[in-house]
């Protein structure tokens, strides 16, 4: 049985009653469509994002019209889910997954994910242009229109790495979160452990710099066990 993305707003914009249904919607295509993450802008307008592996996806206005493969999937809607302000794919011939999001003052939205495609949409001067192998982590920063990337970069080291959750501030930077399987995952000098703990799974966190272009920091959390984060 195929899956649609579900979309609910449980609070009225502008009334604090919790519990009141103010818009439910469905959103997908043909195949498989799945949401990890919600998020909302000062006017209310909802974002969403996951993957799809539907071609006939809703695409509006968005970056990438064309679907390659099992894409990531992400869309923004009006604040009472009547309409899709744009809608997009992100992705290239592998897996991608949109797994974090957040929106800054301007309604630029920042992506971030697990990918398994070498051609994954990149920004040229971003922190790391090359795929790295066996499932890389991503950052996109995408402008409030959906229609350009402003930055995108990978996030690895040749072993398997996503991120989990995404947080951005004021001045822009961003913050990362997720679990690494590697050794070598980029880590800054004077971070809390440039070593990796072992076990299957490691916790980085990380922050971006405003331009996508270098890391601010970025550390290993973990001891010689499993660790990971959701």
């Amino acid at each position: 049985m195929k899956k649609n993305i579900f979309i609910l707003v449980l609070l009225l914009a502008g009334n604090l009653q919790a519990g009141f249904l103010h818009r439910s919607t469905l959103l997908g295509g043909s195949n498989d469509d799945v949401n990890w993450e919600i998020a909302l802008d000062s006017s209310n307008n909802v974002y969403i994002a996951g993957y799809t592996a539907s071609n006939d996806y809703p695409i509006v206005s968005g970056f990438q019209t064309v679907f390659t493969g099992w894409d990531g999937a992400f869309s923004k809607f009006n604040s009472d889910l009547s309409g899709l302000i744009y809608s997009t794919y992100l992705g290239g011939n592998g897996y991608d997954d949109f797994i974090g999001i957040s929106v800054d003052v301007n309604e630029n939205c920042y992506l971030s994910g697990g990918t398994f495609s070498a051609d994954f949409p990149i920004v040229s001067g971003s922190w790391d242009t090359s795929y790295n192998g066996n499932g890389d982590a991503f950052i996109s920063k995408l402008d409030a229109t959906g229609s350009s990337l402003i930055y995108s970069t990978y996030l690895g080291s040749g072993e398997h790495e996503y991120s989990r959750g995404s947080s951005n501030d004021a001045n822009g930077y961003l913050y990362l979160v997720g679990p690494t399987a590697s050794v070598y995952f980029p880590t800054t000098a004077g971070a809390v452990s440039n070593v990796y703990g072992g076990g299957t799974f490691d916790i980085f966190a990380t922050k971006l710099d405003q331009n996508g272009t270098g890391l601010v920091y970025s550390t290993f959390i973990g001891g010689t066990d499993y660790d990971h984060t959701w």
